[in-house]
Protein backbone atom coordinates (compact mmCIF):
# COMPACT_ATOMS: atom_id res chain seq x y z
CA UNK A 1 0.00 0.00 0.00
CA UNK A 2 1.79 2.89 -0.83
CA UNK A 3 -0.70 5.50 0.33
CA UNK A 4 -2.39 5.90 3.50
CA UNK A 5 -5.69 8.56 4.80
CA UNK A 6 -5.75 9.10 8.31
CA UNK A 7 -8.13 10.91 10.37
CA UNK A 8 -5.46 12.66 12.76
CA UNK A 9 -7.43 15.37 14.86
CA UNK A 10 -4.95 17.24 16.01
CA UNK A 11 -6.33 21.10 16.86
CA UNK A 12 -4.87 24.20 14.26
CA UNK A 13 -3.04 25.52 16.18
CA UNK A 14 -0.70 22.84 17.84
CA UNK A 15 2.10 23.42 15.78
CA UNK A 16 4.46 21.72 17.80
CA UNK A 17 2.68 18.19 17.81
CA UNK A 18 1.88 18.11 14.13
CA UNK A 19 5.70 18.85 13.22
CA UNK A 20 6.94 15.94 15.75
CA UNK A 21 4.07 13.79 14.59
CA UNK A 22 5.11 14.28 11.15
CA UNK A 23 8.80 13.84 11.80
CA UNK A 24 7.89 10.34 13.44
CA UNK A 25 5.45 9.07 10.45
CA UNK A 26 8.92 9.88 8.28
CA UNK A 27 10.92 7.91 10.25
CA UNK A 28 8.30 4.99 9.92
CA UNK A 29 8.45 5.47 5.95
CA UNK A 30 5.53 7.73 5.66
CA UNK A 31 5.37 11.63 4.23
CA UNK A 32 2.30 13.83 4.24
CA UNK A 33 1.27 14.60 1.28
CA UNK A 34 -2.05 16.42 1.61
CA UNK A 35 -5.09 17.54 4.22
CA UNK A 36 -8.23 17.09 2.25
CA UNK A 37 -11.87 17.53 3.87
CA UNK A 38 -10.29 16.38 7.47
CA UNK A 39 -8.17 13.47 6.35
CA UNK A 40 -4.37 13.79 6.10
CA UNK A 41 -2.80 11.51 2.73
CA UNK A 42 0.43 9.88 3.59
CA UNK A 43 2.69 8.44 0.46
CA UNK A 44 5.05 5.94 1.02
CA UNK A 45 8.53 6.83 1.35
CA UNK A 46 11.70 5.65 2.10
CA UNK A 47 12.28 5.58 6.21
CA UNK A 48 14.49 9.00 7.02
CA UNK A 49 15.08 11.72 9.21
CA UNK A 50 13.56 14.77 8.08
CA UNK A 51 12.66 18.08 10.26
CA UNK A 52 9.10 19.59 9.72
CA UNK A 53 8.21 22.76 10.66
CA UNK A 54 4.61 24.26 11.03
CA UNK A 55 3.85 28.03 10.03
CA UNK A 56 0.64 29.84 9.38
CA UNK A 57 0.33 32.52 6.26
CA UNK A 58 -2.19 35.11 6.56
CA UNK A 59 -3.25 35.68 2.59
CA UNK A 60 -3.18 31.89 2.35
CA UNK A 61 -6.31 30.08 2.43
CA UNK A 62 -8.00 26.91 0.61
CA UNK A 63 -10.13 28.91 -1.49
CA UNK A 64 -7.02 30.47 -4.19
CA UNK A 65 -6.26 28.59 -6.81
CA UNK A 66 -3.09 29.98 -6.50
CA UNK A 67 -0.66 31.24 -4.63
CA UNK A 68 -0.58 35.18 -3.84
CA UNK A 69 2.62 37.11 -4.45
CA UNK A 70 3.40 37.81 -1.12
CA UNK A 71 3.02 33.88 -0.23
CA UNK A 72 5.29 32.98 -3.70
CA UNK A 73 8.18 35.39 -1.70
CA UNK A 74 7.70 33.95 1.49
CA UNK A 75 7.78 30.28 -0.22
CA UNK A 76 10.56 31.30 -2.19
CA UNK A 77 12.59 32.56 1.21
CA UNK A 78 11.75 28.50 3.07
CA UNK A 79 12.64 27.37 0.41
CA UNK A 80 16.46 28.86 -0.02
CA UNK A 81 16.71 28.52 2.92
CA UNK A 82 16.51 24.85 2.67
CA UNK A 83 12.25 24.19 3.84
CA UNK A 84 10.61 22.58 1.09
CA UNK A 85 6.52 23.17 1.09
CA UNK A 86 4.94 19.28 2.24
CA UNK A 87 1.59 20.30 2.19
CA UNK A 88 -1.32 23.12 3.18
CA UNK A 89 -4.36 23.66 5.36
CA UNK A 90 -6.45 26.82 4.80
CA UNK A 91 -3.84 29.06 6.11
CA UNK A 92 -1.46 26.07 7.53
CA UNK A 93 1.97 25.42 5.58
CA UNK A 94 3.67 22.53 6.62
CA UNK A 95 7.69 22.03 5.41
CA UNK A 96 10.04 19.68 5.82
CA UNK A 97 14.22 20.17 5.46
CA UNK A 98 17.09 17.35 4.82
CA UNK A 99 19.27 19.15 6.65
CA UNK A 100 20.15 18.26 10.40
CA UNK A 101 19.71 21.65 11.60
CA UNK A 102 18.20 23.84 9.24
CA UNK A 103 18.35 27.61 9.95
CA UNK A 104 14.16 27.85 11.94
CA UNK A 105 11.74 29.77 9.81
CA UNK A 106 10.13 31.72 12.98
CA UNK A 107 12.02 32.98 15.48
CA UNK A 108 9.89 35.54 16.82
CA UNK A 109 7.34 33.94 19.53
CA UNK A 110 5.40 37.28 19.68
CA UNK A 111 5.43 37.28 15.99
CA UNK A 112 4.21 33.94 16.34
CA UNK A 113 1.86 34.34 18.29
CA UNK A 114 0.18 37.28 16.92
CA UNK A 115 0.13 35.90 13.41
CA UNK A 116 -1.75 32.38 14.51
CA UNK A 117 -3.97 34.69 15.87
CA UNK A 118 -5.21 36.47 13.18
CA UNK A 119 -5.11 33.48 11.19
CA UNK A 120 -7.13 31.62 13.61
CA UNK A 121 -9.87 34.58 13.60
CA UNK A 122 -10.09 34.87 9.78
CA UNK A 123 -11.55 31.43 9.30
CA UNK A 124 -11.25 28.69 11.81
CA UNK A 125 -12.48 30.32 14.93
CA UNK A 126 -15.31 32.07 12.62
CA UNK A 127 -16.55 28.67 11.16
CA UNK A 128 -16.32 26.88 14.55
CA UNK A 129 -18.57 29.60 15.96
CA UNK A 130 -21.08 29.39 13.16
CA UNK A 131 -21.05 25.41 14.01
CA UNK A 132 -21.52 26.18 17.82
CA UNK A 133 -24.67 28.04 17.01
CA UNK A 134 -26.06 25.95 14.72
CA UNK A 135 -25.35 22.87 17.68
CA UNK A 136 -26.49 24.42 20.40
CA UNK A 137 -29.86 24.97 18.71
CA UNK A 138 -30.08 21.78 17.93
CA UNK A 139 -29.00 20.14 21.48
CA UNK A 140 -31.92 22.53 22.37
CA UNK A 141 -34.23 20.63 19.93
CA UNK A 142 -33.39 17.74 21.19
CA UNK A 143 -34.05 18.22 24.89
CA UNK A 144 -37.34 19.49 24.02
CA UNK A 145 -38.03 16.20 22.31
CA UNK A 146 -36.95 14.04 25.43
CA UNK A 147 -39.16 15.93 27.41
CA UNK A 148 -42.28 16.56 25.15
CA UNK A 149 -41.85 12.74 23.57
CA UNK A 150 -39.65 10.78 25.47
CA UNK A 151 -40.59 7.15 23.91
CA UNK A 152 -39.31 8.71 20.55
CA UNK A 153 -35.94 9.64 21.70
CA UNK A 154 -35.46 6.65 23.81
CA UNK A 155 -36.46 3.88 20.99
CA UNK A 156 -35.91 5.46 18.17
CA UNK A 157 -32.14 4.64 17.06
CA UNK A 158 -31.57 7.04 14.31
CA UNK A 159 -33.02 9.83 16.84
CA UNK A 160 -31.17 8.59 19.99
CA UNK A 161 -27.49 8.58 17.97
CA UNK A 162 -28.56 11.79 16.18
CA UNK A 163 -28.93 13.55 19.62
CA UNK A 164 -25.25 11.94 20.73
CA UNK A 165 -23.45 13.26 17.66
CA UNK A 166 -25.06 16.76 18.27
CA UNK A 167 -23.81 16.60 21.80
CA UNK A 168 -20.63 15.08 21.34
CA UNK A 169 -20.01 17.81 18.45
CA UNK A 170 -20.88 20.68 20.39
CA UNK A 171 -18.55 19.01 23.32
CA UNK A 172 -15.86 18.85 20.70
CA UNK A 173 -16.77 22.86 19.48
CA UNK A 174 -16.74 24.25 22.95
CA UNK A 175 -13.71 22.47 23.38
CA UNK A 176 -11.67 23.84 20.70
CA UNK A 177 -13.09 27.34 21.18
CA UNK A 178 -12.65 27.78 24.72
CA UNK A 179 -9.24 25.47 24.36
CA UNK A 180 -7.61 28.10 21.69
CA UNK A 181 -8.88 31.23 24.14
CA UNK A 182 -6.51 29.15 27.01
CA UNK A 183 -4.00 28.48 25.14
CA UNK A 184 -3.60 31.91 23.21
CA UNK A 185 -3.83 33.35 26.99
CA UNK A 186 -1.48 31.19 28.27
CA UNK A 187 1.02 32.01 25.71
CA UNK A 188 0.22 35.62 25.50
CA UNK A 189 1.44 35.58 29.50
CA UNK A 190 4.60 33.60 28.46
CA UNK A 191 5.81 35.40 25.35
CA UNK A 192 5.65 38.78 27.64
CA UNK A 193 7.81 36.69 30.01
CA UNK A 194 10.81 36.05 27.68
CA UNK A 195 9.52 32.45 26.87
CA UNK A 196 7.96 30.90 23.83
CA UNK A 197 4.58 30.03 22.52
CA UNK A 198 3.06 27.01 24.84
CA UNK A 199 3.15 23.70 23.60
CA UNK A 200 -0.35 21.67 24.11
CA UNK A 201 -0.08 18.42 26.04
CA UNK A 202 -0.54 15.00 24.10
CA UNK A 203 -3.99 14.42 26.12
CA UNK A 204 -5.29 17.73 24.42
CA UNK A 205 -4.79 15.60 20.97
CA UNK A 206 -6.23 12.55 22.02
CA UNK A 207 -9.55 14.65 23.57
CA UNK A 208 -10.11 15.81 20.58
CA UNK A 209 -9.47 13.25 18.04
CA UNK A 210 -12.20 10.75 20.71
CA UNK A 211 -14.80 13.67 20.34
CA UNK A 212 -14.18 13.58 16.51
CA UNK A 213 -14.42 10.00 15.99
CA UNK A 214 -17.23 9.82 18.64
CA UNK A 215 -18.89 12.34 16.74
CA UNK A 216 -18.33 10.35 13.33
CA UNK A 217 -19.47 6.69 14.53
CA UNK A 218 -22.68 8.66 16.22
CA UNK A 219 -23.95 9.76 12.91
CA UNK A 220 -23.00 6.82 10.92
CA UNK A 221 -24.85 5.02 13.86
CA UNK A 222 -27.32 7.48 13.55
CA UNK A 223 -28.21 6.69 9.77
CA UNK A 224 -27.71 2.98 9.37
CA UNK A 225 -30.23 2.33 12.65
CA UNK A 226 -32.88 4.24 10.53
CA UNK A 227 -36.20 2.04 10.25
CA UNK A 228 -37.74 1.15 7.85
CA UNK A 229 -35.05 -0.48 5.57
CA UNK A 230 -36.11 1.27 2.66
CA UNK A 231 -36.05 4.51 4.36
CA UNK A 232 -32.11 3.23 5.92
CA UNK A 233 -30.85 2.44 2.65
CA UNK A 234 -32.37 5.54 0.68
CA UNK A 235 -30.83 8.14 3.30
CA UNK A 236 -27.48 5.85 2.78
CA UNK A 237 -27.38 6.37 -1.20
CA UNK A 238 -28.41 9.82 -0.53
CA UNK A 239 -25.51 10.62 1.62
CA UNK A 240 -23.30 8.46 -1.08
CA UNK A 241 -24.63 10.42 -3.72
CA UNK A 242 -23.70 13.51 -2.12
CA UNK A 243 -20.40 12.41 -1.06
CA UNK A 244 -19.28 11.68 -4.48
CA UNK A 245 -19.94 15.04 -5.88
CA UNK A 246 -18.06 16.61 -2.86
CA UNK A 247 -15.27 14.37 -3.92
CA UNK A 248 -15.53 15.16 -7.29
CA UNK A 249 -15.40 18.60 -6.87
CA UNK A 250 -13.11 18.46 -4.42
CA UNK A 251 -10.57 16.57 -6.99
CA UNK A 252 -11.24 18.96 -9.79
CA UNK A 253 -10.66 21.70 -7.88
CA UNK A 254 -7.07 20.18 -6.92
CA UNK A 255 -6.59 19.08 -10.57
CA UNK A 256 -6.92 22.61 -12.11
CA UNK A 257 -5.25 23.88 -8.66
CA UNK A 258 -1.90 22.45 -9.76
CA UNK A 259 -2.02 23.20 -13.16
CA UNK A 260 -2.76 27.00 -11.95
CA UNK A 261 -6.21 27.16 -13.72
CA UNK A 262 -7.66 30.91 -13.52
CA UNK A 263 -9.85 31.55 -10.55
CA UNK A 264 -12.91 32.39 -12.63
CA UNK A 265 -12.60 29.03 -14.56
CA UNK A 266 -11.72 26.95 -11.76
CA UNK A 267 -15.28 28.39 -10.39
CA UNK A 268 -17.47 28.25 -13.20
CA UNK A 269 -16.18 24.80 -14.19
CA UNK A 270 -17.26 23.73 -10.54
CA UNK A 271 -20.26 24.65 -10.06
CA UNK A 272 -21.05 23.37 -13.44
CA UNK A 273 -20.07 19.85 -12.34
CA UNK A 274 -22.30 20.73 -9.21
CA UNK A 275 -24.99 21.29 -10.69
CA UNK A 276 -24.78 18.35 -13.49
CA UNK A 277 -24.35 16.22 -9.83
CA UNK A 278 -27.38 18.05 -7.79
CA UNK A 279 -29.72 17.13 -11.07
CA UNK A 280 -28.75 13.85 -11.17
CA UNK A 281 -29.41 13.27 -7.48
CA UNK A 282 -32.67 14.51 -7.50
CA UNK A 283 -33.86 12.41 -10.75
CA UNK A 284 -32.56 9.55 -8.80
CA UNK A 285 -34.83 10.95 -6.32
CA UNK A 286 -37.67 11.09 -7.84
CA UNK A 287 -37.48 7.56 -9.49
CA UNK A 288 -36.76 5.94 -6.25
CA UNK A 289 -40.38 6.43 -5.05
CA UNK A 290 -41.50 4.90 -8.13
CA UNK A 291 -39.01 2.17 -8.46
CA UNK A 292 -39.71 -1.87 -7.87
CA UNK A 293 -36.90 -1.98 -4.76
CA UNK A 294 -38.66 0.06 -2.51
CA UNK A 295 -41.97 -1.80 -2.80
CA UNK A 296 -39.39 -4.98 -2.61
CA UNK A 297 -38.01 -3.42 0.72
CA UNK A 298 -41.11 -1.63 2.22
CA UNK A 299 -44.19 -4.02 3.68
CA UNK A 300 -46.64 -4.47 1.36
CA UNK A 301 -50.20 -4.60 1.66
CA UNK A 302 -52.22 -8.13 0.69
CA UNK A 303 -55.17 -5.81 -0.79
CA UNK A 304 -56.42 -2.26 -0.84
CA UNK A 305 -60.39 -1.57 -0.69
CA UNK A 306 -61.92 1.65 -1.57
CA UNK A 307 -64.16 3.03 1.14
CA UNK A 308 -67.95 4.84 0.56
CA UNK A 309 -66.19 7.80 0.14
CA UNK A 310 -63.55 7.35 -1.96
CA UNK A 311 -60.43 6.63 0.53
CA UNK A 312 -58.13 3.74 -0.21
CA UNK A 313 -57.38 1.55 2.95
CA UNK A 314 -54.61 -0.44 2.71
CA UNK A 315 -55.68 -4.34 3.80
CA UNK A 316 -52.55 -5.80 5.87
CA UNK A 317 -52.44 -10.30 6.92
CA UNK A 318 -49.96 -10.15 9.39
CA UNK A 319 -49.45 -12.69 12.28
CA UNK A 320 -50.37 -10.76 15.30
CA UNK A 321 -50.39 -11.95 19.25
CA UNK A 322 -53.72 -10.65 20.56
CA UNK A 323 -56.79 -10.67 17.84
CA UNK A 324 -60.23 -9.12 18.64
CA UNK A 325 -61.28 -12.85 17.93
CA UNK A 326 -59.56 -13.96 21.12
CA UNK A 327 -61.84 -11.89 23.05
CA UNK A 328 -65.11 -12.03 21.21
CA UNK A 329 -67.51 -13.09 18.06
CA UNK A 330 -66.74 -11.31 14.74
CA UNK A 331 -69.08 -13.05 12.64
CA UNK A 332 -67.72 -12.41 8.83
CA UNK A 333 -66.16 -9.06 9.59
CA UNK A 334 -63.17 -9.44 8.04
CA UNK A 335 -60.27 -7.56 9.37
CA UNK A 336 -56.66 -6.14 8.48
CA UNK A 337 -54.07 -7.03 10.99
CA UNK A 338 -51.35 -5.01 10.90
CA UNK A 339 -47.92 -5.80 12.86
CA UNK A 340 -44.95 -3.20 13.02
CA UNK A 341 -41.72 -2.84 14.48
CA UNK A 342 -41.50 0.68 15.20
CA UNK A 343 -38.36 1.54 16.95
CA UNK A 344 -35.86 -0.06 18.34
CA UNK A 345 -32.49 1.48 20.18
CA UNK A 346 -29.89 0.06 22.72
CA UNK A 347 -32.48 1.51 25.56
CA UNK A 348 -35.66 0.22 24.41
CA UNK A 349 -37.53 -0.98 21.31
CA UNK A 350 -41.08 -0.45 20.37
CA UNK A 351 -44.13 -2.48 18.64
CA UNK A 352 -47.21 -1.83 17.56
CA UNK A 353 -50.49 -4.22 16.07
CA UNK A 354 -53.51 -2.79 14.78
CA UNK A 355 -56.42 -4.85 13.99
CA UNK A 356 -59.01 -2.64 12.08
CA UNK A 357 -62.18 -3.34 10.13
CA UNK A 358 -62.39 -3.77 6.62
CA UNK A 359 -65.26 -2.13 5.76
CA UNK A 360 -67.45 0.24 7.43
CA UNK A 361 -69.86 -2.03 9.98
CA UNK A 362 -69.09 -0.81 13.00
CA UNK A 363 -67.28 -3.75 13.84
CA UNK A 364 -64.94 -4.03 17.19
CA UNK A 365 -61.11 -3.07 16.59
CA UNK A 366 -58.66 -2.96 18.45
CA UNK A 367 -54.68 -1.70 18.55
CA UNK A 368 -51.80 -1.36 21.25
CA UNK A 369 -48.28 -0.67 21.68
CA UNK A 370 -45.72 -2.61 23.13
CA UNK A 371 -42.64 -1.25 24.87
CA UNK A 372 -39.58 -3.42 25.99
CA UNK A 373 -37.35 -1.34 28.32
CA UNK A 374 -33.73 -2.55 27.95
CA UNK A 375 -32.13 0.03 30.58
CA UNK A 376 -34.33 0.23 34.27
CA UNK A 377 -32.60 3.01 34.76
CA UNK A 378 -35.08 4.94 32.32
CA UNK A 379 -37.93 2.83 33.02
CA UNK A 380 -39.79 5.13 34.33
CA UNK A 381 -39.10 7.39 31.70
CA UNK A 382 -40.31 5.17 29.01
CA UNK A 383 -44.05 4.54 30.81
CA UNK A 384 -44.21 8.60 30.69
CA UNK A 385 -43.43 8.97 27.14
CA UNK A 386 -46.27 5.65 25.94
CA UNK A 387 -48.51 8.15 28.26
CA UNK A 388 -47.70 11.32 26.64
CA UNK A 389 -47.68 9.18 22.58
CA UNK A 390 -50.68 11.13 21.71
CA UNK A 391 -49.58 14.36 23.02
CA UNK A 392 -51.33 16.17 20.73
CA UNK A 393 -54.67 14.91 22.00
CA UNK A 394 -56.38 17.11 24.71
CA UNK A 395 -58.59 16.50 28.14
CA UNK A 396 -57.67 12.74 28.12
CA UNK A 397 -55.45 11.77 30.50
CA UNK A 398 -53.91 8.60 31.97
CA UNK A 399 -54.33 7.32 36.15
CA UNK A 400 -53.35 4.96 38.09
CA UNK A 401 -56.02 2.75 39.20
CA UNK A 402 -56.14 -0.26 41.47
CA UNK A 403 -57.24 -3.86 39.44
CA UNK A 404 -56.15 -7.18 40.48
CA UNK A 405 -57.68 -8.76 37.30
CA UNK A 406 -54.59 -7.62 35.45
CA UNK A 407 -52.09 -8.89 37.83
CA UNK A 408 -49.62 -6.38 36.99
CA UNK A 409 -46.97 -4.13 39.06
CA UNK A 410 -48.88 -1.04 37.54
CA UNK A 411 -52.09 -0.10 36.19
CA UNK A 412 -53.34 2.62 34.32
CA UNK A 413 -56.43 3.92 32.69
CA UNK A 414 -57.35 6.63 30.36
CA UNK A 415 -60.00 9.58 31.14
CA UNK A 416 -61.44 11.95 29.32
CA UNK A 417 -60.82 15.33 31.63
CA UNK A 418 -62.94 17.62 29.83
CA UNK A 419 -65.04 19.74 32.61
CA UNK A 420 -65.06 18.95 36.67
CA UNK A 421 -66.15 15.44 36.34
CA UNK A 422 -63.73 12.40 34.62
CA UNK A 423 -65.18 9.70 31.94
CA UNK A 424 -63.35 6.36 31.76
CA UNK A 425 -62.22 5.36 28.14
CA UNK A 426 -61.46 1.81 27.12
CA UNK A 427 -57.82 2.55 27.04
CA UNK A 428 -54.92 1.14 29.11
CA UNK A 429 -51.36 0.98 30.13
CA UNK A 430 -50.36 -2.10 32.23
CA UNK A 431 -46.89 -2.72 33.20
CA UNK A 432 -45.75 -5.95 33.62
CA UNK A 433 -41.89 -6.38 34.52
CA UNK A 434 -39.99 -4.80 31.91
CA UNK A 435 -42.80 -4.72 28.99
CA UNK A 436 -45.04 -1.73 29.19
CA UNK A 437 -48.12 -2.29 27.31
CA UNK A 438 -51.33 0.27 25.67
CA UNK A 439 -53.96 -1.18 24.51
CA UNK A 440 -56.85 0.68 22.99
CA UNK A 441 -60.35 -1.52 22.52
CA UNK A 442 -63.65 -0.25 21.65
CA UNK A 443 -65.78 -2.29 24.24
CA UNK A 444 -65.32 -2.38 28.20
CA UNK A 445 -63.31 -5.24 29.17
CA UNK A 446 -64.92 -7.89 31.21
CA UNK A 447 -62.83 -10.20 33.33
CA UNK A 448 -62.36 -12.76 30.74
CA UNK A 449 -61.24 -10.38 28.30
CA UNK A 450 -58.62 -9.11 31.21
CA UNK A 451 -57.25 -12.71 31.46
CA UNK A 452 -57.13 -13.20 27.50
CA UNK A 453 -54.93 -10.18 27.31
CA UNK A 454 -52.82 -11.50 30.25
CA UNK A 455 -52.62 -14.15 28.59
CA UNK A 456 -51.25 -12.92 25.64
CA UNK A 457 -49.22 -10.08 26.24
CA UNK A 458 -47.86 -10.47 29.74
CA UNK A 459 -44.16 -10.37 30.34
CA UNK A 460 -43.66 -14.39 30.18
CA UNK A 461 -45.48 -14.32 26.98
CA UNK A 462 -43.37 -11.07 25.33
CA UNK A 463 -40.55 -12.68 26.59
CA UNK A 464 -40.67 -16.09 24.23
CA UNK A 465 -42.55 -14.14 21.51
CA UNK A 466 -40.33 -10.76 21.03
Amino acid sequence: MKVRYRMEGFSFYDYDNIATHLEKMAQKGWMLEKICNGFWKYRKIQPQKLEFAVTYFWEASDENMQHTENQEIFLESCEQAGWKLCAEWMQMQIFYSEQENPVPIETDEAAKLDNIHLCMSQQYLKTNLFLLLIMSVLSFSSGVNLIKTPLSALTISSILWGTVFTVAFLVYLLWTILGYWNWYRASKASVRSGGRCVTLTRWNHWVTKGLILLSFFAVVLAFVTIYPLSDRIYVMVRIGLFLFMVAICSWLRGWMKKRKVNQSVSTLVIVAVGVVCAVGILSWELGWEKSVWKEKLDPQPVDIYLSKDGIEWEVYDDPIPLRVEDMKETGETVYSYKWTRKDESIFAKCYAAAQRERGENNAPELYYQIVEVRLPVLYDLCLNGLQQDDWWVEDEEFFPIEDERWQADRVYRKYAVGGAEKTPLNEYLICWDRFLVRIALDWEPDSEDIKVIREKLSAPVLERKL
